[in-house]
């Protein structure tokens, strides 16, 4: 048992070291997406924009007329524009951050404020990679370690959980035969103990007759 517990736990050390060591190359990857996404909603915001001012409307005003349409189609619009906005400014601070964060640091500047979409696509098309940087090193050892910890907090969990469990010591299996079984499931038969009578005896004992006290001689002194 004790061989299989270290066996465990060095698995799961194991896998922490492999799968955090490839923290840097998906934040590496991340970032490359960035850019795409960033050129991308400029399109649609530089386009937003043209067709505001070709009105004579400035940003703000043009997705005020969207919010006081009546029409739902044209508010789903205008809340579509104002996330794009919202996405564009939130992934511009994001990769400045990238830039400046060192490699060690670059997954928590991701962590801090994902993008789901940009998360999900990184994650689908993701290439593991050797980790051969410092970096990868680091966040190997890291992965290691919170590998041990979790396997010993499973174990310790564990181990409480079994004494905490009631002992029950059941009682050996016997095989009994069906007839064993049905005599024994009748209740005891017991014989009351009964007086013989003189009238049940087939003959009659005859009476002892006591012999008559001896006198014996009187003596004369």
């Amino acid at each position: 048992m004790l061989m299989l517990g270290r066996m465990l736990t060095m698995a799961m050390a194991l896998v922490g070291g492999i799968f955090f060591s490839q923290a840097p190359e998906f934040a590496q990857q991340y970032r490359q997406r960035i850019g795409g996404a960033l050129d991308e909603l400029r399109a649609i915001i530089t386009q937003f924009d043209n067709e505001a001012n070709r009105n004579g409307l400035d940003r703000q005003t043009a997705l005020e007329l969207y919010t006081a349409s009546a029409e739902q189609f044209l508010q789903a619009q205008g809340d579509a524009m104002r996330y794009s906005f919202s996405r564009y400014q939130r992934l511009e601070r994001q990769g400045r951050d990238l830039e400046q964060a060192s490699p060690m640091a670059k997954p928590f500047v991701i962590l801090r404020n994902p993008d789901p979409d940009l998360v999900t696509n990184a994650w689908r098309d993701f290439a593991p990679g050797i980790p051969v940087t410092m970096a990868g090193l680091i966040w190997a050892g890291i992965g290691v370690i919170a590998g041990w910890l979790a396997a010993a907090l499973f174990g310790t969990a564990s181990l409480r959980a079994a004494r905490r469990r009631p002992y029950r010591k059941e009682a050996p299996h016997q095989t009994v035969l069906d007839e064993e079984i049905h005599r024994t499931d009748q209740p005891p038969t017991h014989i009351a103990p009964r007086t013989v009578q003189q009238a049940d005896l087939p003959w009659k004992p005859k009476a002892v007759e006591e012999a008559p006290p001896q006198k014996l001689p009187q003596q004369t002194v």
